[in-house]
């Protein structure tokens, strides 16, 4: 099978913009505490100062948002961008188990499903595959019956 190269969009959404924001608050809360620390020393540092340390405080809170924001625009961008690659690595797969198995449970025979070089999940695809060779193989040789007209022929 040729490999397929996937597009840039999310395959089953509602799981993977949930993913991204369990990342996001993570990063969110490891930059909020990272932010807290930085006060914490530097508040440590201008007290032991004697001179003009009132103008250093003032400076201190400029300083420490433009540092928090800077760390912001830079960390959740790459998180996010990130997020969405390892997602498509467990979400990709799922997208193409779900398609299949539907296909299957509507009498259709497709092929084995198989998942692309690095995807995730390949044991469990075969495990599919394998599971439901039988029944694939009983929709090719059973003749098209519609379960309707066997009831009202009795």
């Amino acid at each position: 099978m040729r490999e397929k190269r996937r597009k840039l969009r999310l395959v089953l959404p509602r799981i993977q913009i949930r993913l991204m924001l369990a990342f996001g608050g993570i990063t969110v809360l490891a930059l909020l505490l990272q932010h807290l620390l930085f006060l914490r020393v530097l508040s440590d540092l201008i007290a032991g100062v004697q001179d003009d340390g009132g103008t250093l405080v003032q400076d201190m809170h400029t300083i420490s948002w433009r540092l928090l924001a800077g760390a912001f625009g830079l960390l959740l961008p790459i998180v996010i961008l990130v997020g969405i690659a390892v997602t498509h690595r467990w979400c990709g797969p799922l997208y193409r188990m779900q398609q299949f198995l539907r296909a299957t449970d509507q009498g259709q025979r497709p092929q084995d499903c198989q998942l692309r070089n690095g995807d995730e999940l390949k044991e469990f695809c075969d495990l599919i595959n394998r599971t439901t060779r039988v029944l694939r193989s009983q929709q090719e040789i059973a003749p098209s019956v519609d379960p309707t007209a066997t009831r009202s022929a009795a």
